[in-house]
């Protein structure tokens, strides 16, 4: 009775693992910070390596509060690969080679600290059972947007349901609360179904419902109709969504550049030409276009602050899980 009463005074203990790359790893950083500064939490990253360097992984790792602990696992070999893989490939390897390791930091935590939960991202749903192996509870960070996970979270049923290449799909692929997107435009890893990399990010897809919840970088008034949705499907056996984002560095906000809105008319030989370029980009600059376009981009940095706000939604919907958290009983 005694030792139940110590574990529960210690500090509720988070386990992060992103998947490799820098990428994966500046968003979780911003979380972590969150789960210190604000809701008093020990983080440990633990983090997979293939051997490339670690250098600028480290700087920023060694720049964060004393609370903010990292691991760096034995790098795995690549040498039973083909040259040609994919990266998606190598992530996901480096992330399901290295769970033995894993296993054992986590043993160590495990014993030594109250740790409450493992964080994992895209490719590293495999370690939910060393999480659930020592009674922690297990979270997928989404580290883009809800149409995305709505994606992820209907691969596995346009995997069962067609054969051809999802570039070849005679209509769009409609998602729960989204705009419907043409085969051909979505994301290209799974655009080569019978190479591995696909194969891989399927597998991960298909173990999305094995999270305890998945929180998503995004923010409700950016997308409200595909959180609506998920939050629907969550009712039907899926993970609980909260939308917490969005979670950047904050050297690198600049705000919304609009880069993705900008869509120049292709000619008859398929080529956009630089006179079109140069138009284009005056009409944005000087025109209606560009100053509604302006206006939007201004609107959503707004609504992105106030999500963020102390009393925003995305606070509030971090502050939810943190308290799951603590209450977890193993």
């Amino acid at each position: 009775m005694e030792h139940i009463h110590t574990q529960q005074q210690k500090p509720s203990h988070v386990a992060i693992m992103p998947s490799p790359g820098m990428g994966h790893l500046i968003p979780l950083v911003e979380l972590a910070k969150q789960l210190v500064l604000h809701h008093h939490f020990l983080v440990t990253f633990i983090i997979p390596t293939d051997g490339s360097p670690m250098k600028a992984q480290k700087s920023v790792l060694e720049a964060l509060p004393n609370s903010i602990s990292y691991i760096l696992l034995p790098p795995v070999s690549f040498d039973d690969l083909p040259q040609d893989v994919k990266a998606e490939t190598l992530i996901a390897l480096t992330v399901t080679r290295s769970l033995p390791a894993l296993r054992d930091s986590f043993k160590v935590l495990a014993e030594s600290t109250r740790v409450v939960a493992l964080v994992g991202d895209l490719f590293g749903l495999d370690a939910f059972d060393v999480a659930k192996e020592f009674g922690a509870l297990s979270y997928l960070f989404f580290p883009t947007t809800a149409m995305s996970l709505s994606l992820f979270f209907y691969l596995p049923e346009l995997d069962e349901r067609f054969t051809c290449e999802y570039r070849d799909l005679p209509e769009p692929v409609k998602l729960p609360g989204c705009v419907p997107i043409r085969g051909i435009d979505l994301i290209d890893p799974i655009q080569d179904r019978k190479n591995d990399a696909y194969k891989r990010i399927l597998h991960n897809a298909k173990r999305y419902t094995s999270a305890d919840g998945i929180m998503v970088n995004s923010f409700i008034d950016l997308e409200p109709n595909a959180f609506k949705a998920l939050m629907e499907v969550a009712r039907e056996g899926k993970p609980p969504v909260y939308a917490i984002g969005p979670l950047i560095q904050p050297s690198l906000d600049r705000g919304v550049d609009g880069s993705d809105k900008l869509r120049v008319e292709v000619n008859d030989n398929g080529l956009v030409g630089h006179k079109d370029i140069a138009n284009y980009v005056r009409g944005l600059i000087d025109g209606e276009e560009g100053k509604l376009l302006r206006n939007k981009m201004n609107e959503l940095k707004d609504a992105a602050g106030k999500a963020l706000s102390q009393e925003g939604s995305s606070t509030k919907s971090l502050a939810e899980v943190t308290q799951i958290w603590k209450s977890h009983k193993k």
